[in-house]
């Protein structure tokens, strides 16, 4: 209910029909049903308390309107072309039941302001002092604002953490518009400014905007243990046109950084995928993107490329399934470590319990970064993954794309190393986008990279046709000679998970040695 106001004698203002052409001042204003009240330009009114518009009713604000009460608005929703100021000293609210629009707004109250429903912007917002909380409801900033004035910062800021989007809109047309700062933060708990910055791109319009929040904490999705941001901004766009790319540039607070800021990149998780663009500007607690043209949640993660990869380790390989077995699967080791110790391999990678029951096998891949692949010499960074029973390599969660730390400065190669198999390399830097690298290594020898003695790969099968790693390399001398031979003498009848078992059939037998003389000098060719 509302309280009982009077008219005039305590500064209340009842208001049927008038014009202001001079400044006034009133403690408050109620715009009855049918009435408009108009402030003409260059007139200042002062309101210290509440405005109330009534359904049906008009507030047409010309001059400038500063108020140190409250706004609720349910009548006309455009407010004129003046400037609103809102310094009162406890917190105020701006509400009811449509959205205000605004021509131009400040805010410079210490303690605050509230959205308590939608408001629409056409011109400029001046942040000078205190927090703007939107909550809910959505702040729209129109197709005319371009700026925003003030010294946005921890104190004085557009507060974005929940449901409620600050949004851009856009002019319907083609075009490239400018840059546009979203200055906004969060106040959970500690007030933190984390402004981004969009710019659009051969982008068409129709009834547009583009849409940012921020969430101050781990993005759900993010797998980085070690390296990450605590912070992330959710992109959101209506009626932008497919074609259109947008750069950005992200700010975020000292708190919000776990581990070595060094040594993450910025990554934009778009429901599926994480789509990596720069790395941290360490000390100026930045990051940069362009050319996206997905909307999602971006945010600092610690691998620098993701690699969809696919092989076969003839060994394995059954033609009757067109797979391979997962006989070893109950066997597995629960590190990477321990499955390739025998070549001093000291990642950490590890389960409790294994994630599915079509992994056959631990597997590693290198990545090497060179401009030729017969330069790519140098071993790089080196993790594991899961060999799945139809090919595809996965991290050791059990599923997604293989993640590295490694920055590329040219192109990247990657080598797949198994325990008991030939390794190989890729025989061109695999297809990228967003440093999402793919590749397939089982429908042609040709994807692996020859110095040209001989085939980098064996067929497995004809129909399909499927090619693989040479099953019978057991001694780490990169060539399958009677030496690997001799470790099976050696462990012959052995059981369980064997570096000898090179069918993967769980016991190390004669079947084992019948690789080794199908692959007698076959060799490994890796630069090096």
């Amino acid at each position: 209910m509302k309280k009982q106001k009077r008219l005039f004698g305590g500064g209340l203002m009842l208001i049927l029909l008038l014009i202001f052409n001079a400044s006034s001042a009133f403690a408050d204003i109620v715009i009855k049903n049918g009435a408009t009240l108009t402030v003409s330009s260059g007139t200042e009114v002062v309101v210290s308390a509440d405005i109330d518009i009534e359904s049906g009713a008009t507030l047409e604000n010309n001059g400038t309107f500063t108020v140190k009460g409250d706004l609720n608005n349910d009548g006309t929703a455009d407010l004129g072309s003046g400037d609103f100021i809102f310094n009162g000293s406890a917190v105020q609210d701006i509400g009811g039941t449509v959205t205000n629009e605004f021509e131009d707004l400040e805010i410079d109250n210490s303690s605050g302001v509230t959205l308590s429903y939608g408001a629409l912007l056409d011109g400029t917002l001046t942040l000078t002092d205190g927090l703007f909380t939107i909550g809910t409801n959505n702040f729209i900033f129109g197709t005319a604002a371009l700026a925003v004035a003030g010294t946005p910062s921890a104190s004085n800021m557009i507060v974005a953490d929940n449901t409620g989007e600050v949004r851009k809109m856009y002019a319907d047309g083609t075009s490239d518009p400018a840059a546009f700062l979203f200055p906004l933060g969060d106040n959970t708990g500690t007030a933190e400014y984390s402004p981004v910055s969009i710019d659009l791109s051969n982008s068409t319009f129709a009834s547009a905007y583009f849409g940012v929040t921020v969430t101050n904490a781990k993005e759900p999705n993010n797998w980085s243990s070690i390296n990450y941001l605590s912070r992330y901004w959710t992109f959101t766009q209506s009626g932008i046109s497919a074609g259109y790319t947008y750069g950005l540039t992200a700010t975020y607070a000292d708190g919000d950084i776990t581990g070595t800021e060094a040594d993450m990149s910025g990554a934009l998780y778009e429901g599926a995928d994480w789509l990596i663009v720069d790395a941290m500007n360490a000390g100026a607690n930045t990051f940069s993107g362009s050319g996206l043209n997905v909307m999602g949640n971006i945010t600092g993660v610690e691998f620098r490329l993701l690699l969809e990869c696919t092989v076969n380790c003839e060994g394995a390989y059954q033609l009757a399934s067109d797979e391979m077995t997962t006989v070893l699967n109950p066997n597995i080791p629960h590190t990477a470590a321990a499955a390739y110790a025998h070549i001093g391999y000291t990642g950490t990678e590890s389960f409790t319990v294994i994630p599915s029951a079509d992994i056959v096998d631990w597997i590693l891949v290198e990545v090497r970064d060179a401009t030729t692949p017969a330069g790519a010499s140098t071993p790089g960074d080196t993790v594991a993954g899961f060999l799945m029973k139809n090919g595809l390599i996965v991290r050791s969660s059990g599923s997604g794309k293989l993640p590295f730390p490694t920055l590329i400065a040219d192109d990247a190669y990657f080598v797949i190393i198994h325990r008991n198999h030939l390794p190989v390399m890729t025989a061109t830097t695999p297809s990228e986008y967003f440093k999402n690298y793919t590749h397939d290594f089982t429908d042609a020898v040709t994807k692996a990279y020859t110095d040209g003695s001989s085939n980098p790969m064996v067929q497995v099968d004809t129909s399909p046709v499927a090619y693989g790693l040479y099953a019978g390399e057991t001694n780490l001398s990169g060539i399958i000679s009677n030496a690997d031979k001799q470790i099976i003498d050696d462990n012959i009848d052995a059981t369980g998970y064997h570096l000898a078992d090179c069918n993967f059939s769980g016991i190390v037998s004669n079947a084992d040695k019948q690789f080794l003389d199908d692959n007698m000098n076959k060799a490994d060719q890796i630069p090096n």
